[in-house]
């Protein structure tokens, strides 16, 4: 086996991915976390967040000999080729075809030419092996393996209700939240709110929602403003030599009386001798709340989260103009990832509020500027991010309300993945006011769910639900079956790989046309599935009698979702596949 292994996971890592959930391939980084611990059972892992140093990096390493290899976590098209050291792209693909054709003049873009520079690949499903190798011939060198989160997941799973029906069951969620049961939906409302809407830019919608004190905002929001930035795509918001000058100010944002603890995001490598500074102001910036200077030591202690700055603020009176300002000096290098605002520790927990009597189990995972949502009844929770037009949440979500207009404990969740609500929440509100009037209960999460919050996610879900009209892999589907949450999902692309009858209520579904998604050209090369809409009714109607008053069938799909993934996604399996995959490629190319 190699000695080291070179991992590169392409734009999102763990210092940006709070703002880069959503954007393309931003998957490929979770990926690449469900692998960490196997990678790093069989070599050294070396991370790298850019290409630029690789080869130099791998002289280094294969310097005495060691076997090294790069695993490209990506798309073949973004995977480097013709590199000195080995190389094995790590993909998902959820089309009939891989891409034959070049455009932009990349030869990368004709996957074939990416595979045979690399010699061999790994990718997720079977289905993206058929397609691979419908291309590159049967002998082609291809390992299949899916994401290992059977072990990670011992402790969600031991928590587990094994009943379907929730009670009370309490879920934490930090950001936004739409709450059928708090926002009004219907046509009219609608209509009027169209009506008087005010005009505004795309990073400020005004939507109806519940929204907590805590705020994640993007560097590259264009609420914030600079003097010396530039924004980029991947990288947040990256400094010019251009003197000294403010890296950030704004947002200007409304805001609550209370006590805030404000967190700047980022990287940043000062010249000798000079310092910057971060500090949060209102009134036009004449209250200065607070104000810490950035100098080396401090960078010091930034820690694997990027964290260049933290401060509590203290408002006395609601303001208008919260302003955050970043000043650097010339010769700073390093960009801006994200500003954090949420309640500070010393502000009011959750349990103090009136008219709430919380178990002790629920106040060690509340914690303060937490949305606290209650539910009850059958919960069908989705992840998924609505900018993706694959994962077809519209079909989802108009079947539920019309599946259960008349049922008022049925519960549909949708954590959204994605970091800016103005990229889907009007279209959103508009389908939530068509679909009125509805009793059953309709919430949108979006925020980022640390590893706790998440499990409580899971926990508070009587099924997963899935509707795509295609699938690399789909990662949170297996860790709600890792945990014993039966799917509602169709068993077409890589989900065929593990749903069936036993384990899910399968959807059913029809091919058609579609565009390989990065070809700007969209010509229609391969197919992908349109849902059949009643088999979404079907489901539904069917999965909340199982839950209600079938609770041996109800078992019977956990315990066999459970011995399903166990199978699956255990990662001892994946270790061995990969360790017998990988060597040759080393031997061979140590040979050359």
């Amino acid at each position: 086996m190699p000695n080291h292994l070179i991992v590169y996971c392409g734009s999102s890592n763990q210092n940006n991915i709070k703002v880069t959930i959503g954007n393309a391939d931003y998957s490929y980084y979770f990926i690449y976390r469900e692998l960490a611990d196997v990678l790093s059972r069989l070599g050294q892992v070396h991370l790298v967040d850019d290409l630029d140093g690789v080869e130099a990096l791998y002289d280094q390493l294969s310097a005495d000999g060691s076997p090294c290899v790069l695993l490209s976590i990506t798309p073949p098209h973004k995977a480097p080729v013709g590199l000195r050291c080995p190389v094995v792209c790590v993909f998902a693909w959820e089309f009939s075809t891989i891409p034959t054709e070049t455009w932009d003049e990349d030869p990368r873009n004709d996957w074939r030419h990416v595979f045979a520079a690399h010699g061999k690949t790994i990718t997720l499903s079977e289905y993206a092996a058929r397609a691979v190798r419908a291309a590159m011939g049967n002998d082609y060198p291809m390992l299949v393996i899916p994401t290992p989160v059977w072990e990670r997941l011992a402790p969600v799973r031991a928590a587990q209700a094994g009943h379907a029906v929730r009670h009370n069951a309490l879920l934490p969620a930090q950001g936004m939240v739409l709450d059928s049961r708090v926002v009004h939906f219907s046509p009219d409302a609608l209509i009027q709110g169209l009506a008087s809407m005010e005009e505004v830019d795309d990073q400020s919608l005004h939507v109806p929602l519940t929204v907590t004190p805590a705020q994640v905002l993007s560097t590259t929001d264009k609420r914030f403003l600079t003097q010396t930035g530039q924004r980029t795509a991947n990288q947040g918001l990256v400094l010019k030599d251009e003197g000294d000058g403010f890296w950030i100010y704004g947002p200007y944002l409304p805001w609550q009386a209370g006590a805030y603890a404000v967190t700047v995001f980022g990287r940043a490598q000062l010249p000798q001798g000079r310092t910057g500074w971060v500090d949060v102001s209102c009134h036009q910036g004449q209250v200065i709340l607070a104000r810490r200077d950035i100098d080396e030591e401090s960078l010091k202690n930034a820690g694997p989260t990027g964290c260049l700055a933290d401060l509590t603020i203290s408002l006395e009176n609601d303001c208008t103009d919260l302003e955050v300002r970043v000043w650097m000096p010339a010769g700073t290098q390093g960009a801006l990832y994200s500003v954090e605002i949420a309640p500070a520790e010393s502000a009011r927990d959750p349990a103090d509020a009136p008219g709430t009597s919380l178990t002790n189990e629920a106040q060690e995972v509340l914690r303060p500027g937490l949305e606290r949502l209650v539910l009850n009844g059958v919960v069908y929770t989705a992840v998924l991010n609505p900018n993706d037009g694959r994962k077809n949440w519209e079909d989802m979500l108009s079947a539920f309300c019309w599946t259960f207009r008349d049922v008022e404990d049925a519960t549909l969740l949708i954590k959204a993945s994605q970091h800016d609500f103005s990229r889907y929440g009007a279209s959103l509100q508009i389908l939530l006011s068509r679909l009125a009037p509805f009793k059953c209960r309709v919430i949108c999460i979006q925020a980022y769910l640390d590893d706790a919050a998440y499990a409580k996610l899971i926990q508070a879900s009587s099924y997963y639900v899935n509707s795509s009209v295609c699938e690399g892999l789909c990662i949170p589907i297996l860790e709600f079956m890792s945990c014993g949450v039966p799917a509602i999902a169709p068993g077409h692309t890589a989900m065929a790989d593990y749903i069936d009858a036993e384990v899910a209520f399968v959807l059913t579904a029809s091919t058609e046309m579609a565009a390989w998604p990065h070809d700007p050209r969209k010509k229609r090369h391969a197919l992908r599935y349109r849902m059949h809409w009643d088999s979404l009714c079907t489901a539904y109607r069917e999965s909340y009698l199982v839950a209600k008053q079938e609770p041996e069938r109800y078992e019977h799909m956990r315990q066999a979702g459970l011995a399903r993934m166990r199978e699956y996604a255990d990662s001892a399996r994946v270790q061995r596949a990969l360790e017998t995959f990988l060597q040759p490629q080393v031997q061979e190319h140590a040979a050359c």
